[in-house]
């Protein structure tokens, strides 16, 4: 899906659901680092062991990977690890989340990913395609994955 310049905040994730922002690579799957980088940066206090069995409990064909209907039946048999985050830019130590940013906060959470990972995530998140990201427009990514 291209993206689009924007009005507002909220706009970038019109039309948008939580999958595909979680879907950095765009390939209509979600692998277990998606998963737990998108629920991370969301402010779930998840760790890999607790992506992965989230994943094994509804991974039909066992390669490890989420579709669309999977995801989907994750979120109704498992609610509550996907509506508590908290804002994190405080905890970020910047104003714009950027690639250095977010893999600081995710080494302090003992979490382990490539530039590349973190950049696509990013990517895919703003709306011109840009590896930074603004608080406000943070802001109003968390709060379209909350009322998803």
């Amino acid at each position: 899906m291209p993206h689009q310049a924007l009005q507002t905040p909220t706009a970038a994730w019109e039309g948008r659901d939580t999958f595909d922002l979680f879907d950095s690579d765009r390939d209509g799957q979600l692998s277990a680092d998606e998963v737990l980088l998108g629920l991370t940066v969301m402010g779930e206090p998840v760790t890999r062991h607790d992506v992965e069995f989230l994943i094994d409990l509804i991974d039909d064909d066992g390669d490890g990977r989420i579709t669309r209907a999977n995801f989907d039946r994750l979120r109704e048999r498992a609610p509550a690890p996907f509506y508590s985050g908290e804002l994190l830019y405080g905890r970020f130590g910047a104003d714009v989340l950027d690639i250095r940013s977010l893999s600081r906060y995710l080494l302090e959470r003992g979490l382990r990913f490539t530039r590349a990972q973190v950049g696509a995530f990013l990517r895919n998140l703003h709306p011109d395609g840009l590896t930074r990201l603004p608080r406000e427009r943070y802001a109003a990514f968390v709060r379209a994955y909350r009322d998803a």
